[in-house]
């Protein structure tokens, strides 16, 4: 099984293959249309406008839908991004920049969200969005950042290795 951090700084890049990630790449963008080609485009979320415009939009991925620990997806954000094929994405680095308090409160949000995504089916992708060396964390370390958010150690090895497949697969027909 091949594990992937496509949200990774290129100055990493020779870190996160020692440590056992395929090649992927992924570029976070203010707007989906302006994201360059052969890449996967990431969008930044927050608040549940803004999570409900990047849905609708081309974007790939939707990272970081939660702010300030507040609950800013639905069922419906859900649902659209399902149907649109839009993963979400959970990155480490969020939970590592904050502070104890709004860990707790943070780690609270997304279980909810992972038990809304793992009900309806929508797919979830984890990525460390590591910017130097220290930021980097092992293929193990985001599938256990899946487990403590409620997902399963299959369904988070998944959310590592096989939704980052696809999303390059999908990139690189288009």
């Amino acid at each position: 099984m091949k594990y992937y951090d496509l949200l990774a700084s290129h100055e990493v890049r020779s870190v996160l293959q020692s440590l056992g990630f395929g090649a992927g790449d992924g570029v976070v963008v203010d707007d989906a249309r302006r994201a360059p080609a052969g890449v996967v485009c990431f969008v930044r979320g927050g608040s549940l406008e803004l999570n409900r415009l990047v849905v609708r939009s081309k974007a790939h991925v939707l990272l970081d839908p939660i702010a300030d620990g507040k609950m800013s997806v639905d069922s419906a954000v859900v649902q659209v991004a399902k149907d649109n094929g839009v993963a979400f994405g959970i990155s480490l680095a969020q939970f590592l920049r904050v502070s104890r308090s709004r860990r707790a409160h943070l780690i609270n949000a997304y279980r909810r969200l992972v038990q809304l995504c793992t009900r309806m089916g929508a797919r979830i992708v984890l990525v460390s969005d590591a910017r130097d060396a220290f930021g980097i964390r092992s293929p193990v370390q985001l599938v256990s950042l899946g487990v403590l958010l409620g997902l399963s150690v299959n369904q988070a090895k998944w959310s590592v290795s096989e939704v980052p497949a696809y999303l390059l697969g999908e990139v690189s027909v288009k």
